[in-house]
């Protein structure tokens, strides 16, 4: 194996190892004390650390997003042979004895014609706490010839029943990204060129929040500035030039304008989070490949810092989406889905300011076409097992980690 003293942030194979002066300015990132190594080839330089198992549920495919609840119950949104959309729960979901899934309930309504749905559990105070599951539907099979809705199923403290309607999604296109966010006691759902808010009483706003012009709402986090406050970033796509994405900067309280406007060099994005003490940033450009970008502050790299090869631009569905995001500690894990590397990479600061990305697991080793991580990615902490689940067809059986660097520590 050779080892180089000192590479750009590029990953034609498998790169692990540190990436240093991340807060001395741009252009400036690059992997020290790393290694070369193609996990897909390597083999012998690779151990399971986690281990998966066969499952599957009962008259239920396309499983496309998971959740839990107070109890420590897990839910899995997906849907029956109708199709409609369907929820399954396990009482004890790890460990070594996890429970049998048990079907909740069927949907009135079809599953989200976008062919994914976070579902999200959020407690409420209308009159007495209450929870409920939170999922997107459709009325009909197609975008064209259905409503997308906000649909609840709750309360799951009590007795519960299914709100198909629970809210309309007008700002929605066919096109457009679905995501969550539980933030300082109420729910914010992207719409499209909107972002909706369920209050923490239970009402639904579904404009709470207007876009500039050809923005559309891709994934939301909170966001801490140095001037103090309260702020949400809005990572969204751009209509006005397809080629570049942007972060907006939200003070949650505004029904339209905004605190800032960072321009981001990256098309189609896909997720935005935050690693230690900067953002990162993920889309594909046109070369078809995953390039994730570092926010700092409110300035860009002009270049990335990580890229992935080998995935699809013209996919519809997103390349990583964000039902495959999760932070344990102080790793930040997402699924990609792509011709030669897809599976679950992760990224951590090994010192501060020094994010290094590893591939922790291959989604198939013997056929490329069931490379699907984008369905989901749930990290059950409490036993720190990890669930990933493809198309429902099945687990798969090793989990590998490169134990060549202290890169993550679990």
């Amino acid at each position: 194996m050779t080892r180089k003293n000192t590479f750009y942030i590029y990953q034609p194979h498998f790169f692990g190892g540190m990436s240093r002066l991340c807060s001395e300015g741009l252009n400036k990132y690059r992997f020290y004390n790393g290694e070369d190594i193609d996990i897909f080839s390597e083999m012998n330089y690779i151990q399971p650390s986690i281990i998966f198992q066969i499952d599957n549920i009962l008259d239920t495919y396309n499983v496309i997003g998971f959740t839990m609840g107070s109890t420590g119950k897990l839910y899995a949104l997906g849907q029956n042979a109708t199709p409609k959309a369907t929820v399954n729960y396990r009482t004890t979901p790890s460990g070594a004895s996890p429970t049998d899934w048990t079907a909740l309930f069927i949907s009135d309504n079809y599953p989200a014609t976008h062919n994914y749905s976070p579902i999200t559990v959020f407690q409420t105070t209308e009159t007495t706490k209450k929870e409920y599951l939170y999922y997107h539907t459709s009325s009909g099979t197609a975008f064209s010839s259905g409503t997308a809705y906000l649909s609840r199923y709750g309360d799951l403290l009590g007795s519960p029943t299914e709100t198909v309607t629970f809210g309309t999604l007008t700002g929605l296109n066919e096109t457009d990204k679905l995501c969550h966010l539980v933030h300082n006691g109420e729910l914010f759902v992207a719409n499209g060129n909107k972002v909706t808010r369920v209050t923490s009483v239970g009402n639904f706003v579904e404009a709470t929040y207007t876009l500039p012009s050809g923005l559309r709402v891709v994934d939301i986090i909170p966001m801490v500035l140095t001037i103090g406050g309260d702020y949400l970033a809005l990572l969204c796509s751009d209509s006005n030039n397809p080629n570049q994405s942007q972060v907006v900067i939200w003070d949650i309280v505004a029904t339209s304008g905004y605190i800032a406007k960072v321009r981001i060099p990256v098309a189609k994005p896909q997720w935005i989070q935050k690693v230690g003490s900067i953002y990162l940033i993920a889309g594909v450009n046109p070369n078809n490949k995953l390039e994730i970008y570092a926010l700092s502050g409110l300035i860009s790299t002009d270049s990335p810092i990580f890229v992935i090869d080998d995935v699809s631009y013209s996919l519809t569905r997103p390349v990583s989406s964000v039902n495959t995001k999760y932070t344990m500690g102080n790793v930040f894990h997402f699924g990609v889905e792509g011709t030669t590397k897809s599976g679950i990479y992760a990224i951590s600061e090994v010192e501060e300011d020094k994010p290094a990305m590893t591939l922790l697991h291959r989604c198939a080793t013997t056929d490329y076409s069931k490379h699907r991580p984008w369905l989901c990615l749930l990290l059950v902490m409490l036993n720190i097992c990890l669930i990933m689940m493809m198309e429902i067809i099945g687990w798969l059986s090793v989990m590998p980690k490169i134990p060549l660097i202290p890169v993550m520590l679990f």
